[in-house]
Formats: C-alpha cells, sequence, structure tokens
C-alpha cells in the first residue's frame, strides 16, 4: 500500500474535522487524553486514513484506542490540579445554603489554624 505523508496544513484541518468541539488553531496546540493521561500536540496524533479514504484519528500513545471525543484541552478542571482545587472549593460554599459568606469565612479560618 502506498502512503501518503500529510502536509501540516492537510494534518491541521483533519483535526479540525475530526474535533468540532475543541478547535484546533495549530498543530502546537496540546489536547490529553482521559484514557492513557498523555498530553501531546496536534503534531503527534496518528492519522491513518482507510480504505474508502476516511481519516482515522488517534491518541499517539502506542496501543491506546482514543479519539478525540476522549481528549480535554489542559487547563480543564479534569487535568489541572488548581483549578479543580477551586471548583471543589466553590461547590463546597455553594453546598453551605444557609451560611453566611462571613460564617464561611470564620469556618475556613479555624480549619486552617487546626
Amino acid at each position: 500500500m502506498k502512503r501518503h505523508l500529510l502536509t501540516p496544513e492537510e494534518k491541521l484541518q483533519i483535526l479540525r474535522e475530526a474535533d468540532p468541539l475543541r478547535p484546533w488553531e495549530s498543530l502546537d496546540e496540546s489536547r490529553h487524553c482521559v484514557l492513557c493521561e498523555r498530553t501531546f500536540t496536534g503534531r503527534q496524533v496518528r492519522i491513518s486514513t482507510d480504505r474508502r479514504g476516511r481519516h482515522n484519528v488517534n491518541c499517539p500513545t502506542e496501543d491506546c484506542p482514543s479519539t478525540p471525543r476522549e481528549w480535554i484541552t489542559p487547563g480543564n478542571p479534569l487535568v489541572d490540579d488548581d483549578a479543580w482545587k477551586d471548583w471543589v472549593r466553590i461547590l463546597d460554599e455553594l453546598s453551605e445554603p444557609t451560611s453566611t459568606p462571613k460564617l464561611r469565612q470564620k469556618k475556613r479560618a479555624a480549619t486552617i489554624a487546626d
């Protein structure tokens, strides 16, 4: 089978078509695979073509079957520890509907002092 090497422009266009929810602006952008937990760039993404000429886009990790549906952008709360801590803090505050902000601050200060 004759192998066609993709130009960077072709690869970027294929990524854009395969991942419409998270637009690719360049091949240097990163994504994080939630299956194998690898972070990679568009340049590293595996793209193959089936017999019908359709492109298959997969994580670059060997034996990882993920597609763009299982990729998230770095900084997403699922990946970024600091962002996740902010979400947890906000959710904790929202789960205390009867508390006033001042009471929550006192509770937090007491927890920190312990």
